[in-house]
């Protein structure tokens, strides 16, 4: 693929980001994923009250690979309540998205990293301290802060991830059970 195909089909999945799981992952979806999805492109702030059993990690980290590789040299932040949650949880429907893609999606693949290009990458992360979170800076602008499990994250926490919303290119999706 040169570089012109490669940019046409970056703009395709930021126009119509349910191609990406239509044609390059090739997974299933229900009517709700996909507008999650799309918000998570269209919007600054997705916030979504879930239920246990209804797709949100499979969702969110078909988001993540989505949104990271519609935008060249972009981050993409995941985040729970425990490292255990974004491991176990997250980050495994990540890995298993990418390794059963109807296309090879490239990059290096780690436990709780994809790496694209040395500015370009996924990482997960769980904090009890507000400053692990702050200062998140693309080189092509675009971040995506994905907060799975939102109810459980502290309030100092959830104020710093907010702080890293300085431009439109960053984005946050909150989701969880409303149980707080």
């Amino acid at each position: 693929m040169d570089f012109e195909q490669l940019e046409a089909l970056q703009k395709q999945i930021q126009e119509t980001p349910i191609f990406f799981y239509n044609s390059i992952l090739s997974c299933p979806y229900w009517e709700k994923q996909q507008e999650i999805l799309e918000s998570c492109f269209k919007c600054q702030r997705t916030t979504v009250a879930s239920c246990n059993a209804s797709g949100k990690s499979y969702n969110v980290a078909r988001i993540a690979l989505a949104f990271l590789y519609a935008y060249p040299n972009s981050i993409v932040v995941t985040t729970a309540p425990t490292f255990r949650q974004v491991y176990n949880v997250i980050w495994r429907e990540i890995r298993g998205a990418y390794e059963s893609s109807a296309i090879p999606l490239g990059g290096v693949l780690n436990k709780t990293r994809l790496e694209l290009g040395s500015n370009w990458y996924a990482f997960g992360v769980a904090s009890d301290k507000p400053d692990n979170v702050r200062g998140i800076h693309a080189t092509g602008g675009h971040i995506l802060i994905i907060v799975e499990e939102a109810q459980g994250i502290e309030k100092e926490i959830l104020t710093a991830l907010e702080g890293n919303l300085t431009t439109n290119d960053v984005s946050l999706i909150y989701i969880g059970n409303p149980t707080v």
